[in-house]
């Protein structure tokens, strides 16, 4: 369709050819093709009649028969129509939303001087206390600076007043009549659409009389939500813009910015935006944020560890508006009956005086077996004892994390073919380590044969094979097999070992030496040429020596990490005394390199710098049936000691043991499929994540195969179990066999999961014939409403400009009433007349060829 504007008019004339089905060429070239013949048939008519008769009448038979025929091959060939565009004024609809969530509870007094005054004229706050003339006088002072008021007694009655008024009492008065009138002054106008929100909505009466019963008695009850999730407005506005109830102008928010549910707001603004509907918040809170020092989150890595272990406690601290000193952060064991009062830990951070949030790190010792809740609690001790700011909410200075304690110990297996320096000291930091169960073997001992074996085990000595019984291997929760040769560790053994790792779900560190590790065991079909995470394998030799290089992933790799801060344990492997020898290799498919041997002129781009990690990969783990294998290609890892004794050999090792011990977590299965959540306990806030890993006895599942995890609460007495959902299952990207799925905002309660795997169906079954589960906890949420109290300003600009909307402070709620009562709907349409189906149309050919038959006659052509 073509369309062609009349100039100084809203009319226009539409054109639609005939010919809609072929390409805008083609329709082209037919319709110029049959207008080139009509008129070349016209002007040979012309050229034969100029013969006959005089010019003139030549010519005006000519320019009849050109209206003719021009007439007649638009209105046939192009459906020609009249359009102009009628403008008219529609009902209109203005959604107010109000915010009920906790922290509208809060009242502002860190507002300044000028900001109270502005609220209190704004809003009529102390009509009884000061009028008009008086808050104007201080606002003039005010403007040039902090002042002191000649009406003292009075001026501070008045900051009291306003100081007094809480968030949800502020929101109050922008709607009430007596203050900002909002309410009805924009119904005088527009229909309303009344709500209030939280985590959920729900309908307000849409008049002040009615509506201000409902909200002291919401005022009288506590919110029962602890979070606020702005989505819910802008998600109700959409749903009701429909026809029949008024065209939405405009959704009106009060509210303090807050957004902690679910997703971000802001592709649901920008949807109203393009509908034309903005949004306009009024902001209900200061500029500053209060007073406040608050626990933000606190985290505990590895939630699951062995008794007298030590598990990393991170915990982000608030530090908002108060005066510069010292934070002191204090992490606080459980008290339990019968045990010894453990010592709290206490960390010390300095508050300069500016708002943010720091990190602070705890190594907590576990060594109560069980579900331990430790407390992290922050105070602030001010350098200027006699400023007068406070925590405004010490309530939130102290949050609860959970840790698991699990009474067992990990038992681990040190193999090697002789006592070199790497064996020594790692046999001896991991003998000293109450939280591990080691059992050593090395083939070649330099013995005197003084004693027999069961005296050499007695004195501690490691023993000289493996143990006898063909199961023993799978007690151990990981392998750690150094410089062996295949006489030492034959075939039947490897075997086993394969078995271990494959079947079991068992983890395999293989220790490079210099002797036969691993470059013996490259024959195909060997298994340890299998589980090998590195394929051809070189030996690496440097003079000047180098020092190991993690890579993104081995940065964020736990058993990687050498202090609890990411950015100590950086430098601290940076630190490191360096290596002179190692066996490096390609990284197979599937596997993850974690660290790589530095190399001189190492490209800058990312792809390129990964592929040359890849190339020359040090440390890689890879997934292998059910279990982990660790390729680590240095044997002088003994070198860490220097200066420092074991702190951070022995570090690395135990952190690479209780990592291989934590899959404990993927109990659920059989010789197919494990599978379970990666935590035993989430809190309703958090996202759970379920993990399923394959054995090589399962086929690889297609790109388009169906895999998710039924989430089955447990009931509570006398009741049914309750199917929450399915959660959908990916592959990951890196690991094969592996898949994983996350599900949010589950309720609190006991939990089971089934897998739902249609391709191996008959797979997923325990001995009993039953479907094979696993379990999970969810505790409450651990709500973040009343952490971070500042009004999130940002937060609402973005909104309203994404939507062409716009925020006005609670004081300036006058101006957001003058805008929408300037402001009416209205509605577009065109109204179209058929110019081929006109009776005019017919009355203009009728007229034209009447014409030409008159003047052809008065011309005496017959």
């Amino acid at each position: 369709m073509f369309r062609i504007d009349f100039p100084l008019s809203d009319a226009h004339l539409l054109l639609a050819p005939r010919l809609g089905g072929m390409s805008r060429y083609a329709q082209a070239g037919i319709l110029v093709l049959i207008l080139a013949i009509l008129l070349f048939l016209v002007f040979r008519l012309y050229r034969h009649e100029l013969k006959l008769i005089p010019r003139r009448f030549a010519l005006l038979l000519l320019g009849l028969r050109l209206a003719l025929v021009t007439s007649l091959f638009i209105v046939t060939s192009m459906k020609p129509a009249l359009a102009r565009t009628i403008t008219e004024t529609v009902p209109s609809k203005v959604l107010i939303a109000v915010d009920r969530s906790d922290s509208m509870a809060i009242t502002d007094p860190q507002r300044s001087q000028l900001e109270k005054l502005e609220l209190a004229k704004g809003l009529k706050l102390v009509r009884d206390l000061a009028d008009d003339a008086t808050l104007e006088g201080w606002l003039r002072e005010a403007n040039r600076g902090p002042f002191t008021s000649s009406d003292q007694a009075k001026y501070d009655k008045v900051i009291e007043r306003v100081d007094s008024f809480t968030r949800h009492r502020i929101a109050e008065r922008v709607l009430d009549p007596e203050g900002a009138n909002v309410l009805q002054a924009i119904g005088d106008k527009h229909l309303l659409d009344a709500t209030f929100f939280t985590q959920q909505s729900s309908d307000l009466p849409r008049e002040w009389s009615k509506l201000k019963p409902v909200l002291d008695e919401l005022n009288s009850k506590p919110v029962g939500s602890a979070f606020t999730d702005l989505k819910q407005p802008l998600i109700r506005a959409i749903e009701r813009g429909g026809a029949g109830e008024g065209k939405v102008l405009g959704v009106v928010i009060l509210t303090d910015g807050q957004h902690n549910w679910g997703l971000s707001p802001l592709n649901k603004a920008r949807e109203l935006g393009q509908r034309g509907v903005p949004i306009y918040f009024i902001g209900i809170g200061a500029k500053e944020p209060p007073p406040d020092l608050a626990m933000l989150s606190v985290k505990a890595t590895p939630p699951t560890v062995f008794k007298n272990a030590y598990t990393t406690v991170e915990a982000r601290v608030l530090v908002n508006n108060l005066p510069a000193g010292k934070v002191k952060v204090t992490l606080t064991y459980p008290d339990k009956p019968g045990t010894k009062r453990r010592e709290p830990l206490i960390e010390e951070i300095v508050h300069e005086g500016t708002n943010g949030p720091r990190l602070v790190t705890f190594t907590a010792r576990m060594d109560q077996p069980g579900t331990e809740t430790l407390s992290v609690t922050a105070e602030l001790i001010p350098d200027n004892a006699t400023d007068i700011r406070k925590d405004t909410r010490p309530e939130n200075n102290t949050r609860p994390v959970v840790v698991n304690v699990s009474p067992d110990k990990a038992k681990v297996l040190l193999v090697d073919g002789e006592i070199r320096w790497e064996f020594h000291y790692l046999h001896t930091a991991l003998v000293r380590d109450e939280t591990m169960e080691t059992t050593s073997v090395v083939f070649d001992q330099p013995r005197i044969n003084a004693v027999n074996e069961e005296g050499a085990t007695k004195m501690g000595l490691p023993a000289l094979a493996l143990p006898k019984d063909p199961e023993a291997l799978m007690s151990y929760d990981c392998i750690i097999l150094g410089d062996v040769s295949p006489d030492q560790f034959g075939r039947a053994e490897r075997e086993k070992l394969e078995k271990y790792v494959s079947e079991r779900g068992g983890t395999l560190v293989l220790l490079a030496g210099k002797r036969s590790m691993p470059l013996e065991f490259l024959k195909d079909g060997d298994p340890f040429a299998k589980m090998l995470p590195i394929s051809a394998p070189k030996v690496v030799k440097a003079d000047a020596g180098f020092r190991v290089q993690l890579t993104a992933e081995g940065q964020q790799t736990g058993f990687l990490r050498l202090e609890p801060n990411a950015g100590l344990s950086a430098e601290t492997w940076s630190y490191l005394p360096p290596h002179f020898w190692a066996i490096t290799g390609r990284a197979k498919d599937g596997a993850v390199t974690l660290a790589s041997v530095p190399q001189a002129n190492a490209p800058k781009d990312p792809a390129t710098a990964r592929e040359v990690e890849r190339n020359n990969a040090l440390i890689v783990r890879q997934n292998f049936g059910f279990g982990k294998v660790v390729y680590v290609g240095i044997d002088s890892t003994w070198r860490w000691r220097f200066k420092k004794g074991d702190t951070f050999n022995h570090r690395f090792w135990s952190q690479v043991i209780r990592w291989a011990a934590s899959d404990r977590a993927l109990v659920a299965g059989n010789e197919f499929v494990r599978f379970g959540a990666r935590e035993p306990v989430y809190r309703a806030d958090q996202e759970v994540e379920i993990v399923v890993r394959m054995s090589d006895k399962v086929k690889k599942l297609g790109p388009e195969a169906l895999a998710g995890a039924r989430l089955i609460r447990k009931p509570k007495l006398g009741d049914p179990e309750e199917i929450i959902g399915l959660m959908p299952l990916k592959p990951h990207p890196l690991i094969p066999k592996e898949f994983d799925g996350s599900q949010a905002n589950l309720p609190p309660g006991e939990y089971d999961v089934e897998l739902v795997i249609p391709d191996i169906e008959e797979k997923l079954n325990g001995p009993d014939g039953k479907k094979l589960r696993a379990h999970f906890q969810v505790l409450p949420a651990d709500t973040g409403e009343t952490l971070d109290l500042s009004t999130n300003w940002f937060l609402m600009e973005d909104i309203a400009t994404r939507s062409g909307g716009k925020v006005f402070p609670a004081e300036r709620a006058s101006e957001l009433i003058e805008l929408l009562q300037s402001r009416t709907a209205t509605r577009e349409y065109a109204v179209e007349q058929k110019l081929w189906q006109s009776w005019w149309t017919l009355i203009l050919f009728v007229v034209l060829l009447s014409l030409e038959w008159v003047t052809r006659k008065f011309a005496g052509l017959p």
